[in-house]
């Protein structure tokens, strides 16, 4: 891992504090590992997550917003999948963590 710099510019940290917003959700986490295994339709997301189909839609475009999650149009059907697998590192070291 690399060393943490502690002289980070006031952007960068505005940065990670903006991704850490976006993951610091519930649901938009559940939402994440559900996506973990490839792409999925948004009802297949509502229904495995367990929220509304419009509550799935408004998390997924803050994470599409965010660049985490790209969408693509299939006939009548919204599918996402995850872009940035970064994310998933840093679930997994935060999971991992509080396991121990």
């Amino acid at each position: 891992m690399p060393a943490s710099n502690p002289d980070l510019p006031p952007e960068r940290i505005q940065l990670a504090a903006k991704r850490f917003r976006v993951l610091a959700d519930p649901t938009r986490l559940s939402i994440l590992q559900c996506l973990r295994d490839g792409e999925r339709s948004v009802n297949e997301i509502a229904a495995r997550t367990g929220v509304s189909q419009p509550t799935a839609s408004k998390h997924l475009a803050v994470l599409t917003d965010s660049r985490m999650v790209a969408r693509r149009q299939v006939g009548n059907r919204v599918h996402c999948r995850i872009v940035d697998q970064v994310v998933f590192q840093l679930c997994d070291l935060v999971c991992d963590h509080l396991a121990e």
